[in-house]
């Protein structure tokens, strides 16, 4: 299995452009390329990470550094590699990634009842610091 950096820094290229760089040639290569282009418009540098096996892609990672502050977004992968600890590989290389941009200071995001996400960013030593609630406006 082998791990690609593909860097995105603000003002070099365009988000989009560079994420069609992942070869979008399946619907899950286009949705990743679209997910990246989106999270990294922002005026910050970062990039993704993605793991592939052969030439399928197998999980990636999201990041951005904005400063002293970095951020992983999204991290994903094939359900029938999970538990092999492809994620903390993929977070720990986006990690370097961002240390090596400047980031003092690392966030990172698990959506609610995702007890295995929870679970592993605070074996990696993150810690829970704030909860979101959200509420469909209309509804009672």
């Amino acid at each position: 299995m082998m791990i690609v950096r593909r860097i995105i820094e603000s003002g070099k290229e365009s988000a989009e452009q560079h994420a069609h760089g992942l070869r979008p040639d399946t619907d899950f290569e286009s949705t990743v390329a679209r997910k990246v282009a989106s999270v990294l418009d922002v005026d910050a540098d970062g990039g993704v990470l993605v793991a592939r096996s052969e030439d399928d892609i197998v999980g990636f990672v999201t990041y951005f550094v904005d400063g002293w502050h970095g951020s992983i977004g999204d991290v994903w992968v094939e359900p029938e590699l999970r538990g092999g600890r492809l994620a903390v590989k993929l977070t720990r290389q986006a990690e370097d990634c961002m240390v090596s941009s400047g980031a003092s200071f690392i966030t990172a995001t698990a959506m609610a009842g995702a007890r295995v996400a929870v679970s592993t960013l605070e074996h990696m030593g993150y810690l829970p610091v704030a909860m979101s609630f959200v509420r469909k406006i209309g509804e009672d």
